[in-house]
């Protein structure tokens, strides 16, 4: 199990179409800066581009790296087999208890590939458009649902139902850190579903589309020549069936968004509109209670809505939200005026501000990964020179020991010597010259 959340991005180092097992096999390299395989063991899963794949193999000297055996029904299934020495790829780690969920919950078990069909700028973030190539399990993608595309959890911005296609938008964030930025219109992705999968047809959501009318089913009338007027009374039961409708509409996207499925069964289209409105409204209230029970929130709002309706509902334009009249707002706008000139000036800064150039920033970009090996280089490098300057001062410290210190000790044992031989000299010469003089 997965999150979705892509850990770090690796490169395929080896690919083996015939390995010792006599099947495929990818030795995938990590960046040096990544703790990926820092708690890896031989049978653990990793995510490779959104399929759980088995550890068969891995080392972290020299280099950190990891061997996964990819199966054949594996490569039917997804785009593995498209992958080369150099390809990247994403990367996560099996999810632990104690991981905060960020994603979904992802099972590496991927459900068909997809074709990058359009791929657009929006702002500082890029829009994907995908279609399946399975396309009946569109039905499962549903607006703002969940995805996960070569293993990067991501939401759902467009569906298009009739032209089988849905988008999904990267931030500049994620752009920097998921594979799927760096492919281009006419390449494929893993495509995995949600674990508890919407059907869009049974669940009476189809996105993009009117909403379809879930409980009764107007029948087709026939036009007549003198069309008459219609009384009130049939414009207020098509009032309140339209009514009713759409709560009942609305209860079921409700239920959908709190457990995934409606709570209860859709009336077929045959016999709701036979139901009198009183038996539908009992329903209504009685599926709203229940939610109402489950769910403490629901509950502990509609108290509130019922004790002050006010604060659910906006204020007008014209009214300003504060007790403060005019004059005393009038009076805290001027008590800032001094800071205005001054923010006029910072604001006029930042709008005058340059925006770097795309290409240099996309060149910066690119150069990371050999800024990141240069970064590891220089690493290396000055561990060699604490090394160097540790061996120098043992070489001094023993110099100075061996050497200047000994040297000194010899220096003065000979002067002392000197000193001695000296004193001997003028003894000897004292003693002849008292005897000249006796």
């Amino acid at each position: 199990m997965f999150t979705g959340i892509v850990e770090t991005v690796g490169s395929i180092l080896k690919a083996d179409h015939q390995d010792e097992t006599g099947g495929t096999s990818y030795t995938i390299d990590v960046p040096a800066d990544s703790d990926l395989l820092s708690d890896c063991h031989l049978g653990d899963s990793i995510a490779v581009n959104g399929v759980c794949l088995t550890v068969t193999a891995f080392t972290l000297k020299p280099t950190a790296c990891f061997t996964v055996g990819v199966a054949p029904e594996t490569l039917r299934v997804t785009d593995l087999g498209a992958l080369k020495e150099g390809s990247y790829v994403n990367l996560e780690r099996a999810v632990r208890a104690d991981t905060r969920m960020g994603g979904h919950f992802v099972q590496g078990h991927v459900d068909c590939t997809a074709e990058i069909i359009d791929k657009r700028p929006d702002g500082n973030a890029v829009t994907f458009r995908f279609r399946p190539i399975k396309q009946d399990l569109l039905r499962y993608i549903v607006y703002k649902g969940f995805i996960a595309i070569d293993g990067t959890s991501l939401t759902v911005t467009t569906v298009n139902d009739e032209e089988c296609w849905w988008e999904v938008m990267l931030i500049a964030y994620t752009q920097e850190r998921v594979v799927v930025a760096k492919k281009e219109i006419g390449e494929t992705v893993n495509i995995e579903l949600p674990t508890y999968p919407i059907d869009k047809p049974k669940a009476a959501l189809v996105i993009n589309k009117p909403p379809v009318n879930l409980i009764r089913t107007k029948q087709p009338t026939t036009s007549k020549p003198n069309k008459q007027p219609r009384m009130a009374t049939e414009v207020l039961n098509e009032t309140t069936f339209n009514t009713l409708e759409a709560l009942e509409a609305r209860l079921l996207r409700m239920e959908q968004v709190l457990y995934g499925h409606p709570a209860s069964q859709q009336p077929s289209a045959s016999n709701s509109g036979d139901e009198p409105a009183a038996k539908r409204i009992q329903d209504l209230e009685r599926r709203l209670n229940g939610i109402v029970s489950r769910v403490r929130v629901y509950g502990e709002l509609l108290r509130i809505q019922k004790s002050y309706p006010s604060l659910f509902y906006a204020d007008t334009p014209s009214d300003l939200p504060t007790q403060l009249s005019t004059a005393e707002i009038s009076a805290v706008v001027l008590s800032a005026a001094s800071s205005f000139p001054a923010t006029s000036s910072a604001l006029s800064a930042i709008k005058d501000t340059p925006i770097p150039d795309p290409a240099q920033t996309a060149a910066l970009i690119a150069q990371t990964d050999r800024m990141r090996a240069l970064e590891a280089v220089q690493a290396v490098q000055a561990a060699e020179i604490a090394e160097l300057r540790t061996r120098s001062e043992k070489v001094v410290r023993a110099w100075y020991q061996g050497g200047l210190l000994d040297g000194s000790a010899r220096l003065a044992d000979v002067q002392a010597r000197a000193e001695r031989a000296e004193g001997r000299v003028r003894r000897a010469e004292r003693a002849k010259d008292d005897e000249k003089v006796l």
